[in-house]
């Protein structure tokens, strides 16, 4: 069980990440669309939009890495379930 509870722990870790990274998306959206009606220069919408661009990719590879040890959090769990069967 061990095992398995550090990898529930490592998911928590990986849901505060993801929480964290979709706060900061939405406060860019939110800026960006603030500057936009605001009349802002092309830098300054290049450049949220990038930062929004890598922390949308950010995300998509935490939860990657979510599935991926969601499956594995299933196995070990499995596994310790047939230890106390056998």
């Amino acid at each position: 069980m061990e095992r398995f509870d550090q990898l529930i722990h490592e998911q928590l870790l990986i849901t505060e990440k993801m929480i964290q990274l979709q706060k900061e998306i939405d406060n860019s959206q939110q800026t960006l669309k603030k500057i936009n009606d605001d009349g802002a220069c092309k830098e300054d919408l290049i450049t949220l939009l990038m930062k929004i661009a890598k922390d949308k990719k950010n995300f998509e590879e935490l939860q990657y890495e979510f599935k991926k040890r969601t499956d594995e959090v299933i196995r070990c769990y499995r596994d310790d379930k047939e230890k106390h069967y056998i």
